[in-house]
């Protein structure tokens, strides 16, 4: 047929194959395994000993914090910033990131909150950002975390009861 009207023979072939659809469906290939959160043992003691450290911090950081005139109230201000902001990030690493820079922020704002600045100020938010940085990184991970767990549980197809 092609040749009367002049179409070459590998034109009606391809014609041909596209008409015939797809081919059957190829193996889905394996999902790739999910590495470990630390693959070096390293950097896991050294984020626990971290932790450790700021939550050990904590109570200096809110007596350093009284004492220059602000309330020890704003560390759960940065608690919070860093859980929304982590919310909304989704990805561990970004919300890590983002709740750790949520401290700097919560403490400039906390400086308008101030008509003068004793004296202290700048122990205050040495031991502030020392110990909140990690912690509300972490808080910030954690909230990524829940929030794709969420997610996914969301999407996962609803399981429905038969009765007999």
């Amino acid at each position: 047929m092609g040749r009367e009207v002049g179409v070459r023979p590998e034109y009606v072939r391809e014609a041909l194959r596209l008409r015939r659809g797809p081919g059957p469906p190829a193996q889905a290939l394996a999902a790739e395994p999910t590495p470990p959160v630390h693959p070096n043992p390293i950097a896991a003691a050294g984020q626990a000993l971290l932790m450790v450290f700021a939550l050990l911090m904590l109570p200096a950081t809110a007596r350093a914090l009284d004492e220059s005139g602000r309330d020890p109230a704003w560390m759960l201000f940065a608690f919070s910033a860093a859980v929304v902001a982590g919310w909304s990030a989704r990805y561990p690493r970004l919300a890590g990131i983002a709740g750790a820079a949520a401290v700097p922020m919560i403490l400039f704002v906390s400086c308008f909150y101030r008509h003068a600045f004793p004296h202290g100020i700048s122990e205050a938010m040495l031991f502030s950002l020392v110990s909140l940085c990690p912690l509300c990184s972490t808080a910030g991970r954690g909230a990524a975390s829940v929030r794709r767990w969420a997610e996914r549980f969301a999407d996962r197809p609803r399981l429905t009861a038969t009765r007999h």
